[in-house]
This record gives C-alpha cells, sequence and structure tokens, in this order.
C-alpha cells in the first residue's frame, strides 16, 4: 500500500528506545520530507464526517493521486461518490514556497484557498503537502507514547507570516517515519485542527503508513478517514495533472 500516512494530511515499531535520542530535530523534519517522494501513487479512501451540531452527511470516497519530488508536488484528488461529487476534483501543485490549487468540474475551473476544507470535510490540500517539514526551526520537545508506539514530539515553526498555519506540533515514530498525532495552529497560537492515526498497515517497503485516522476541526467537527485501496507504483501520464498545466477559459478571457 502506499504512503497514504505521509502525504494525508502525512499524517501520519511499537519498539521502544534503548538509548538516549542522538538525531536532531531538524534531521528528523528532512526525513519526514522525504519519506514521501514518490513518482506515483494512488489512494482511495472512506470520508466519514460528524459536524458540530452532531449532523452526518452522506459518506464520501474519494481517490487521491500523487507525484512527489523536491522540486515538485502534485496531487489529484478525485470525487467518487456521491453523485454531488462525482466528477468534481482538485489539482494541487506545490514548487518550493508557490502552491498552484485550482477546483474544476468538466471543462470550467477556478481558483481554490488551499486553506480550505476538501469538499466540505476536514481535509485541507494544504496539510496533505505537510510543508512544516521545510520549516527553518524544528525544535525537539519530549517523547511520548500513543496507542502503544513509542514517538518524538516535534514543534515546527515558520517565519512566512502569509501562512494560515504558524506552528505545527507533530509525534513522530522516527522509526517509521509517520506523524501519529499532529496539531496545527494559527499566528495566535489557537488550535485549528488535530489529525490523529488510529490503525496502521505495513507497506511494501517495510515502513507503517495511516490506514485509519482521524481529523478534528476547532468546533470540534470530525472526519474520520479508512483507506481501501492503493496503489504505490501509480503510473502518472501526461493527461494526469493537466488541470495545472493549461489555464481554463475563463482565466484565459481574464488574461486577454
Amino acid at each position: 500500500m502506499m504512503r497514504v500516512g505521509i502525504f494525508i494530511l502525512e499524517l501520519f515499531s511499537s519498539m521502544a528506545y534503548a538509548e538516549p535520542l542522538t538525531i536532531s530535530a531538524q534531521d528528523i523534519a528532512a526525513k519526514m520530507s522525504s519519506a514521501k517522494y514518490s513518482n506515483g501513487f494512488e489512494v482511495r479512501m472512506n470520508v466519514f464526517v460528524t459536524k458540530a451540531n452532531g449532523a452526518h452527511p452522506l459518506p464520501m470516497k474519494l481517490a487521491v493521486i500523487g507525484q512527489m519530488a523536491a522540486d515538485k508536488q502534485r496531487l489529484l484528488i478525485r470525487g467518487i461518490s456521491p453523485k454531488a461529487i462525482r466528477g468534481h476534483f482538485v489539482a494541487a501543485e506545490r514548487i518550493g514556497d508557490v502552491r498552484v490549487i485550482k477546483f474544476q468540474t468538466t471543462n470550467n475551473s477556478s481558483k481554490l484557498d488551499p486553506y480550505s476544507q476538501l469538499f466540505n470535510s476536514g481535509l485541507v490540500i494544504w496539510d496533505m503537502f505537510s510543508p512544516w517539514w521545510g520549516w527553518s526551526t524544528q525544535i525537539l520537545q519530549g517523547r511520548e507514547r500513543i496507542n502503544k508506539h513509542e514517538c518524538e514530539r516535534i514543534h515546527s515553526r515558520t517565519n512566512d507570516l502569509r501562512s494560515v498555519v504558524q506552528e505545527v506540533e507533530s509525534c513522530v515514530d522516527i522509526h517509521d517515519r509517520i506523524s501519529l498525532r499532529t496539531r496545527l495552529y494559527d499566528s495566535q497560537h489557537v488550535l485549528l485542527r488535530t489529525a490523529s492515526v488510529q490503525n496502521f498497515m505495513r507497506k511494501s517497503q517495510g515502513l507503517l503508513a495511516a490506514k485509519k485516522l482521524t481529523i478534528v476541526g476547532a468546533d470540534q467537527s470530525k472526519t474520520e478517514i479508512e483507506i481501501y485501496s492503493g496503489d504505490e507504483e501509480y503510473q502518472v501520464t501526461a493527461e494526469t495533472f493537466a488541470a495545472l498545466e493549461h489555464p481554463s477559459r475563463n482565466e484565459q478571457r481574464k488574461v486577454r
């Protein structure tokens, strides 16, 4: 199965550490960043949302295709069901600090805020790129045990005042390079959302990845994600990310 735990939301050995940790926070961040690199992958997920008022919208099925490299990272999220999102997709690209986001249905496309919720769920496109591992400030904050897994708490902070997310606290299993819990904060250190891994799956490389995770928003809304299919060697074609290569008709008119 593909590395879903790294790009969703990163999200994210039960073996205890017998020796003191000698690796730095910067080294861990670099390993977490490179762990998601892939020539192509696909994952399919069931998404269950519980609103703050207790309402339960129809469950969703989504397909996520990705291609991750140090210089360019791209994602395509396609709605499978229910009917309201079928045929809708989001194409996103991150090159350095530049993020290009498009929402497209059939022949029409428009820009989408990278911090907006995907299909009214707790999934956020920006989170799926886990850009915090490239931030300059990375600080170790101690050790914790989550779901019988040892993890190191890391505090990541950015100097980019444009970012809605200014701080991220992760608890990383450094052996399997997966964040068991990720908390995202704004500039006032107000908690925006928390992503936690409940169940795991063993990937072909031997590392763990998230099988089931939960995202809890600031309003206590909850999004549960279950991975039901994946392909670690997905063949990306020239058409996969075509929406990122060509401006829509509406955007072309604006340029003229």
